[in-house]
This record gives C-alpha cells, structure tokens and sequence, in this order.
C-alpha cells in the first residue's frame, strides 16, 4: 500500500489536493493500493471512497496547531495499525506531512517520499532555528525527492540535496477528462451562463491572492475597452476578492468580469473560455496552467520561471514581463485580434500536454521513484 499523507484534501480543493487526487485514483486504477491521509474538518466524513480512493480524515478538528498536532499523531497511529500493509509514505508537504513521514521512517523504517509544491518553502525554513534543524533530519531521512519543475529542482539541489535523490517529475493532467470542448458542449455551457457564443471569453483560475496579480489582468482588460466582446471569468477565491470587485468596479469594467467564485466543476468553465491569462509572480508548476493547455486555450502568461519551465515564447503560449501592465496589454491585444495565433499556439500547446504531461508518464515515473526509495542501495 502507498500511502499519501496530505494536510488537507477533497472538498478543499487546491492544486496539491488536485494532484494528489489524480496520483492516488491514478495509481489505484493500475492496481497499486493508495490511500490518502489528511486532517478532518467538522461536517466532513471521517472516512470515505473519492472516485477509487479510500480517504482518512484524522486528528481533533480543531484549529491552526492543535489540528496539525492531532492529525499529525492520528497518522502515524493509523500508519502503525496498518504497518504490514504500508509500503511506501509520501509526504505531499514539509510541514506536517513530512513530520509524519519521519517520524514513521524511525519507528518502522518505511521508505519516505516528499513533494514540496512551493518553490521558496524550503528556503522559508532556513530562516528559523527550528526550521533549519527540520532541514537537517530531512538530509538524513527522506529517501527520494519528486521535484515538480526544474526550479522546484533547484530548491532541492540549492539546499544541499544530493541530485541522485532528486526526479524532476511535473504534475500531470488527465488528457482524457481535459480535453478541448465541441463546439455543441461550448456553446451549451455558455448558454447557461449567460455568455454570448460570439464573446471572447479570457478566464484565470486559482486562488485569489496578492501574488498572481489578478488586478493586473482587470487593469489590462480595461485599456483594450476597443474590444467590447471581451469579458473576463475569475475563476476561485481568496482574500482579494473584495478588493478585485472593488477595482473592476472603479474602471467601469464590472459588467465584463465575473467573479464566479471556488468551483468544483473546473472543465465546464475551460471550456467556456478562449484565453487563459496567468500574470503570477511566482510558481511552482501551475495545475490550472497545464488544464488549461489540455483544454485548448490560448495561454497569455507571465515569465516567472516556473512558467518558463513549461511554456515557449511564441510556440505555445504568449510570454509577457511579470509585472508589466502594457506588455500583458500588448500580449492580450495580440491573441485577441489575430484569430490564427490563437489557434497556432492553442494547438501547439495540447500537444505539448499529450507528450509530458499525461497521466500515463506521470505514474510510470512516481513508481519508479517509489522503487528507488524502497531500494535505495540498488539505485
């Protein structure tokens, strides 16, 4: 049995728990057992099936450092329980995932896996005493590192890891439930939405935070008022909410942007959508991003690294300065007036989806990387 140990999971829905939810259902589908351990919250069941995928919630439920402190204990009781089954524990964080990860390394010396979705976390946790020492026993415990992105990589390799004990292996996107619309699909949820089928729709998806400048993209939308069949879908929410509705509002753009809010029915909303922007100033390796490109949108992002490390200039996405209003104009302008760029670049970029980012390659290389910390002296 493998064994995901993750903070939080499904309905909280984030890219962590995304990918961790396609790696588990995933794995499980090929007749590899998985099973994911995360921190209970009241109303939710303490233990149920998502798609083919037993799910444990554990711990107290209460808040901030006593529900990481129960769930943390309640995992590892639950992984001794089940010692002879478990044969592997990923860790899908440094925080609480990893302590339980090590702490059942010592005591039962199961191989340990981990995957750190943000790229600054580990050099966040050589600011503090405590969290340098968490740095060294992770140097001696952890037995393989799954690096999203070539930067996420570098975060490993720059705290000192060995590249033996680094796979890079990006998140991957299930090609067969994301995948571009038919027209007749398209036009359908548009209708439901109240969305013209002549409109160019631009969407950002994720969460609603300073730093993926959802107000630059409002502000870009406001200057290209030349173009009165764009609108815009705010796809997720987030502590800028407010402040994004007030901003729309004070540039006179609120009938053209629609705060739609967390959605659990993710697709239905690509596929309404012909552009997906992504000004962020920092990533690890974006979950929306790659569903995106599997959906067949243009993409107009930001040349933050981790979206280097997917995307080319003019290959299969347009690539704009992070943080320069005008360049995202310009780049925005651009696919919205040149119908056949759009469809060069949307093309090129589902093909790139089909060739790394598949959930097939994904799995063979978790499994290898699985082996290898099982067997670490042969590897």
């Amino acid at each position: 049995m493998i064994c995901q140990v993750i903070s939080s999971f499904f309905p909280i829905v984030g890219g962590s728990e995304q990918v961790t939810k396609t790696l588990s259902q995933g794995l499980n589908a090929q007749g590899h057992p998985t099973v994911v351990l995360t921190s209970w919250y009241p109303g939710l069941l303490r233990e149920e099936r998502i798609g083919n995928t037993p799910v444990y919630r554990l711990g107290n439920g209460s808040r901030g450092k006593l529900r990481s402190l129960t769930f943390g204990l309640a995992s590892v009781g639950w992984i001794w329980r089940h010692r002879h089954e478990v044969k592997v524990v990923h860790a899908q964080s440094i925080d609480t995932p990893l302590l339980v990860g090590l702490i059942v390394k010592w005591l039962l010396r199961k191989p340990l896996v981990l995957t750190v979705n943000y790229n600054l976390a580990v050099s966040e946790k050589q600011e503090t005493l405590l969290g340098r020492l968490r740095l060294g026993v992770l140097h001696q415990s952890v037995d393989r590192f799954a690096a999203i992105s070539k930067t996420n990589e570098r975060m490993f390799l720059d705290a000192g890891l060995s590249p033996n004990r680094v796979s890079v292996i990006p998140n991957s996107i299930d090609t067969d439930f994301f995948h571009p619309p038919t027209t007749e699909a398209r036009n359908e949820l548009r209708a439901q939405h109240g969305i013209s089928p002549d409109a160019l729709v631009i969407i950002h998806s994720g969460r609603l935070i300073p730093s993926k400048r959802v107000d630059l993209l409002i502000q870009a939308v406001a200057a290209l008022k030349q173009h009165p069949n764009v609108c815009v879908l705010i796809v997720g929410d987030g502590p800028e909410r407010t402040r994004l509705e007030a901003l729309s509002e004070k540039l006179n753009i609120s009938n053209r942007v629609k705060f739609t809010g967390a959605q659990s029915e993710i697709r239905d909303f690509y596929w309404m959508s012909d552009i997906f922007a992504f000004p962020t100033e920092t990533e690890g390796l974006s979950l929306a991003l790659l569903e995106n490109l599997a959906c067949g949108l243009t993409v107009v992002a930001s040349d933050c690294q981790g979206n280097l490390d997917v995307l080319q200039h003019n290959v299969n996405a347009l690539i704009f300065e992070t943080g320069n209003l005008e360049a995202l104009i310009e780049a925005l302008g651009s696919v919205i007036t040149n119908p056949n760029q759009r469809e060069m670049l949307k093309t090129s970029g589902r093909v790139l989806i089909e060739r790394k980012y598949s959930l097939d390659v994904y799995l063979e290389s978790m499994l290898k990387l699985y082996e290898e910390a099982a067997c670490p002296e042969q590897n």
